[in-house]
């Protein structure tokens, strides 16, 4: 067999910097290939919505109940400011 077939095994500080360095290396290659294969570069910006209604959230979750204890604790929170 070769003098590669049997490689001498390596001391703590040379295992450490010789796997640092291959984590390094793939995790720039791996980098850039994601960079590289991203198009969304060209696409324009996916527009953003505006802030949802309180009560269309409160219709969405529990219905005509929900809405409505909204708006009492709408009223109550309102008439506690006055």
């Amino acid at each position: 067999m070769g003098p590669l077939a049997f490689p001498r095994p390596l001391s703590v500080p040379e295992f450490l910097a010789f796997y640092s360095v291959a984590v390094g290396v793939a995790i720039v290659v791996c980098r850039h290939i994601v960079q590289r294969s991203d198009r969304t570069d060209s696409l324009p910006p996916i527009p953003v919505s505006p802030p949802p209604d309180p009560y269309e959230l409160a219709y969405l979750r529990g219905g005509e109940a929900e809405m409505a204890r909204l708006a009492v604790l709408a009223l109550l929170l309102h008439r506690g400011d006055s």
